[in-house]
């Protein structure tokens, strides 16, 4: 049976990562979805619940997975690991900016821990991890036009491929987020940091729906 409920950051992202497939399109909000997402963030109180959305996914199985090892090959420790994958089907373009305000917070936090979680932790939870190879916990299919650019310009890593990384309007759309954000936080206490990354991780509540695989 399918499983859907409500279900916040924190437990939508334990032991699962999320691939956009190159079916979806790219990101695509701009300043004003920004504006109301951010306003819903600031007056959500610091213990409060928000309604955040559906959030869609498909479970991608081990076999699949091996099946188009290309696409998969940074990921294959973590199906080892117990962790499941996930296509994005309805719901990336929220949890896209989610993500995208997690990586920018998490830079500009100066304390080892965050809200008593360990920063590093929280890194390895929400946004990429290095075991075997470096896997991300969310992000674009190989190949995406937007995959290299949302690992190296929005998630800051190098990578040998980071001069030939193809802008368009999406992978656009996704730098002015992230500068959205920073000017957002830019000059913030590090309390309220920590407080937005308790509304971010605890208070956005996701109608969280996977599909039954059977129906698919």
């Amino acid at each position: 049976m399918p499983e859907t409920k409500l279900q916040s950051l924190l437990e939508i992202f334990n032991d699962r990562f999320f691939r956009i497939p190159d079916y979806q399109r790219g990101y695509s909000w701009t300043e004003d979805q920004l504006e109301d997402f951010w306003h819903d963030l600031e007056i959500l109180a610091d213990d409060g619940k928000h309604y955040t959305g559906l959030l869609t996914v498909e479970e991608v199985s081990i076999d699949k997975a091996k099946g188009d090892s290309a696409r998969w090959v940074d990921d294959m420790w973590r199906f080892s690991n117990g962790y499941k994958a996930f296509y994005v089907v309805d719901g990336q373009q929220r949890l896209t900016t989610v993500i995208i305000l997690i990586k920018v917070l998490l830079d500009k936090f100066e304390g080892a821990t965050i809200n008593t979680r360990p920063k590093d932790e929280m890194t390895r939870k929400f946004l990429y991890q290095e075991e075997a190879t470096v896997s991300y916990v969310f992000g674009y299919e190989r190949d995406n036009p937007s995959d290299e650019f949302f690992k190296t310009r929005i998630m800051g890593r190098n990578s040998a491929a980071a001069a030939n990384v193809p802008e368009t309007l999406y992978t656009m759309n996704l730098e002015k987020a992230r500068d959205y954000f920073s000017k957002k936080l830019q000059g913030l206490e590090q309390d309220k940091l920590a407080r937005l990354f308790k509304k971010l991780s605890l208070g956005l509540m996701f109608n969280f729906y996977q599909i039954d695989t059977d129906l698919a």
